[in-house]
């Protein structure tokens, strides 16, 4: 007698460059048209997002505060004028902590009446590195969610990820940092429904091909707040200034089974160096498919032993049910430990290794 088998459930499974790293999406039950269209949407916003917040854009309207708003007040659209009163409100809250100023936020002012912003200090330079994401996976929240999507797992740059209802076997999806000293080991583990993490990490020694122009930096933190105003620019990533490397390396939800026909993304270690492309964002990877998707174990999707060596000083991984929340709080706890004391409605995890 012979078994039936169901069928696995399929999935829309894509991605994308942008901010200087990728972001991949699974859509459980969506089919090709739909998934593609979504696809796109998600990564026209992605892309208008780093056009609004990049430093590496002349044309950005943060570039251009940075270079005149020193001199006098200068005005901005709506939505810069909230992302700064946002970026304001956690630098108070967290005591600092969280500072897209490099340490001056009190130097910069916002008139919310006249949509104007004016540096007090002509050293004040904004960067967003600590925001960016997961304001992006924020809009990407809302967008999928009014469409009516009731399960999604998108993972940025394996440092920040968006899961979107249940995994298709109804548990939640299951996601954890892997240590960046010791490939095979798990630190913890997070089920998430509804939620996002994100993962911040300050990292020393750093071998890796995407770190190219930072190598010789001896030292790179995540949040802006640990990095003096006047340093080079060892950076490479558009956004996130302050980000060391793709740290997380999660384990994740398995991806698509493949069958007879298999899919090959550039791994993170395979990305290009230096400046970052600025037509990365828009290389979208023709190789969205629909699949059966896989709900048994969970293997990480990025393989750090492929990096070198690590040193990691801090790591800090933060579920929030607002991905902005997690990362900004993710950064702010990589900074002072101790605000923990203070956070009721987020789970987090923190390892110091020094």
């Amino acid at each position: 007698m012979r078994c039936s088998i169901t069928n696995r459930p399929k999935v829309f499974s894509a991605g994308f460059y942008a901010m200087g790293t990728r972001l991949e999406v699974l859509l459980p039950y969506t089919d090709r048209e739909r998934g593609s269209m979504l696809l796109r949407m998600m990564q026209n916003e992605t892309e208008r997002i780093e056009a609004l917040l990049s430093v590496y854009r002349p044309e950005s309207e943060i570039s251009m505060l940075n270079e005149m708003a020193s001199k006098a007040p200068v005005p901005v659209c709506r939505e810069t004028a909230q992302i700064l009163t946002t970026c304001k409100a956690y630098y108070e809250q967290t005591s600092g902590a969280f500072d897209v100023a490099f340490g001056a936020m009190d130097e910069v002012q916002i008139d919310p009446a006249e949509r104007t912003v004016f540096f007090t200090d002509e050293a004040v330079k904004l960067n967003f590195g600590g925001f960016g994401k997961g304001y992006a996976l924020q809009r990407m929240q809302k967008m999928l969610q009014s469409f009516g999507v009731i399960k999604a797992f998108v993972n940025f740059g394996d440092s920040a990820i968006l899961a979107i209802g249940t995994h298709t076997s109804g548990e939640p999806w299951r996601v954890g940092p892997r240590d960046p000293e010791y490939a095979e080991k798990t630190l913890t583990a997070f089920d998430l429904q509804d939620a996002s993490m994100s993962v911040s990490a300050t990292i020393r020694n750093r071998r890796n091909p995407v770190a190219e122009s930072r190598r010789n930096a001896p030292e790179v933190h995540r949040n802006a707040s640990d990095v003096q105003r006047n340093a080079p620019d060892v950076h490479r990533n558009a956004l996130d200034v302050q980000h060391t490397e793709p740290v997380s390396h999660l384990h994740t939800p398995s991806l698509p089974q493949h069958g007879s026909e298999s899919i090959t993304y550039p791994p993170a270690h395979q990305q290009h160096s230096g400046e970052p492309d600025r037509h990365a964002s828009s290389q979208q990877v023709n190789r969205s498919e629909t699949r059966k998707f896989n709900p048994e174990p969970h293997p990480h999707i990025y393989d750090p032993a492929a990096s070198g060596p690590v040193q990691c000083r801090r790591l800090v991984a933060v579920v929030d049910e607002d991905p902005l929340r997690a990362e900004i709080l993710s950064t702010a706890l990589l900074v002072n430990p101790e605000l923990q004391t203070n956070l009721s409605t987020s789970n987090f995890y923190i390892k110091d290794y020094d």
